[in-house]
Formats: structure tokens, sequence, C-alpha cells
């Protein structure tokens, strides 16, 4: 299991800004394999919304694929996003009930997104609310000793 371990500042005023970025520091740089579950869970969600804020669920099933599919829509779960564990839901059987699209080119991936068909899925998450941001600072605030120690 990978952890960030900050040391103690003079300035507490700025605490909470380094555990929150040693946090996603953690969970956007280190592989899955060295994570543990609880780590893992933070994980799946921060990149799912990483890649869907960036260019849409188009975006995230083409860089992430479907192999993580199920551990997302249960780490959505775990973190309490319901609604965007159903949008992904739909998002992932419309993306698995057809052939992937070979996207070799940055042109022939702007020509794939203009097809819109991801649309309706993207514009659910974007008008999601809470945004999932506030779900990972719940679930930091939770398990803050699963990702960041202060000593």
């Amino acid at each position: 299991m990978k952890i960030r371990i900050l040391t103690r500042n003079e300035n507490a005023s700025d605490a909470d800004s380094r555990v929150w970025s040693a946090y996603i520091d953690l969970i956007s740089r280190e592989q899955l394999c060295d994570l543990s579950p609880v780590q893992s869970a933070a994980a799946l969600v921060f990149r799912y919304d990483a890649d869907v804020r960036n260019g849409g669920h188009l975006q995230y099933f083409t860089s992430q694929g479907t192999d993580h599919l199920p551990s997302l829509i249960e780490a959505l779960a775990t973190l309490g996003a319901h609604s965007h564990r159903e949008i992904l839901t739909g998002a992932g059987e419309a993306y698995t009930a057809q052939p992937s699209p070979f996207i070799a080119c940055v042109e022939q991936y702007c020509s794939t997104t203009l097809e819109d068909e991801f649309q309706e899925y993207d514009a659910c998450f974007h008008g999601c609310t809470p945004a999932l941001e506030h779900y990972l600072k719940e679930y930091l605030a939770l398990n803050r000793e699963h990702f960041v120690v202060v000593q």
C-alpha cells in the first residue's frame, strides 16, 4: 500500500489543502495494482471524473477501456455517488453493446466525438449534483489514514 507522508507545517491554515493535494497526487499517479482496495476506489473515481470532464465518456472508454468498469461502478457506490453510478452503468452498456471504434489519431477521435453517441450521458454527468469531487472529499475525510499521514 502506498501512502503520502506530510510534515507538520507551522501554517495550519493550509493543512487541508496540503492533505488534499497529497491525496490527489496518490490517487492520480500510482498504479492501481499498488493501491489498497480503499485507495483504488478513490483512484478509479478520480480518473473517471478527470476523463469525463476533459472529453466525455468516449474519452474515458478510449483511455481507460472497460476492464475496470465493474470495479468503478462498485467504487461509485462505495463513495455514495449513486447518480453517477447510474450514468456510468448506462454509458458502459451503450459502449459495450457496439463494436469499439478504432481511434488511431486525433482527427479520428474528433470525428467520433462529433457523432454525439454519449452526449446524453455526458450531459447527465455534468448536470449531476453534487459533483464527484464532493464524494472524493467526503471519502478522504472518512479514510484519511489510508492516504495521507501528517507527522
